[in-house]
């Protein structure tokens, strides 16, 4: 294919047009990703890491970070019915929380295991051009029932972050 160069009077300067700068607003313009398939338990009450973190830094501290995680969950109880909490992190700060994660009993048996694949979407703005960290962290609901929550269960869990022009 030949290259063709465009003369003229009025045409204007080219300098810089596809800068992330002068991209429009919603333009995806940075992608970031990260995986953990290595199995954590928790049996306590209190947020603990899952192992799945991602990092990425803003270009700019008017963009938004497009957060997506597909997470495999689950209990393992031993007596009852069962329940789990999970988070998403942006460094120390919660910003989404889903309680109370039904985890029903199957097949009749009181030892039954049960995995859900959680999906979580989030348009974040951090307001900020350092580094960030996402993360998702998991409890249990209750100890009553002597249950264990579980992720990256049954596969690996996923984190990807977009760069989004605000």
């Amino acid at each position: 294919m030949a290259l063709t160069k465009v003369i003229g009077s009025g045409i204007g300067t080219v300098t810089n047009q596809f800068a992330d700068a002068n991209l429009p607003a919603g333009s995806v313009i940075q992608v970031v990703t990260a995986s953990h398939d290595s199995r954590v338990d928790s049996t306590s009450t209190s947020y603990a890491d899952t192992g799945l973190t991602c990092n990425i830094t803003p270009s700019s501290s008017s963009n938004k970070v497009m957060v997506i995680v597909s997470q495999n969950l689950g209990q393992d109880r031993g007596n009852a019915d069962a329940s789990g909490d999970c988070q998403l992190l942006r460094d120390s700060t919660s910003i989404y929380e889903m309680t109370t994660m039904s985890f029903i009993e199957a097949g009749g048996s009181s030892t039954a295991k049960n995995i859900v694949s959680n999906s979580i979407t989030v348009l974040d703005s951090p307001s900020t051009t350092s580094q960030i960290t996402y993360k998702t962290q998991l409890a249990v609901n209750t100890t009553s029932n002597s249950g264990t929550s579980r992720a990256n269960w049954g596969g690996p869990s996923i984190m990807t972050l977009m760069e989004v022009v605000g």
